[in-house]
C-alpha cells in the first residue's frame, strides 16, 4: 500500500550539476513550467510508464550515474546535522 509514511521525495540534482541545465532538465511534472529537481512521492518500487522513446530509460541511466541520492529525510537530517556542528563550535569558542 502506497501511503505518506512510506514515500519520500528523491532529488534530482547532484553536486555537480547545475540548477539549469542539470541532467533531468529535459523532464517535467504534470501541470509544472519548470523542468524537475526532485521526484515526488518516490517509494521502493517504482513503475514509469510512457510511450516509446519518451525517455524512460534514459531517466533510469541518468538515476544509476548519480553518485549522491538525496532523499527528503535524510536531506534535512544531513542540514540538521549539520546546524548542530556549526552551533557546537559556535559555543565553545563564544
Amino acid at each position: 500500500m502506497n501511503t505518506k509514511e512510506n514515500t519520500f521525495d528523491l532529488h534530482l540534482i547532484s553536486q555537480k550539476s547545475e540548477t539549469n541545465g542539470h541532467t533531468f532538465s529535459s523532464y517535467f511534472l504534470p501541470n509544472e513550467e519548470e523542468s524537475i529537481i526532485y521526484s515526488p512521492n518516490t517509494n521502493n518500487i517504482n513503475i514509469f510508464i510512457g510511450t516509446n522513446n519518451s525517455g524512460k530509460s534514459r531517466f533510469m541511466r541518468e538515476l544509476l550515474k548519480m553518485e549522491n541520492w538525496y532523499f527528503s529525510k535524510d536531506l534535512y537530517s544531513n542540514i540538521r546535522s549539520y546546524y548542530d556542528s556549526i552551533k557546537t563550535l559556535f559555543e565553545k569558542n563564544s
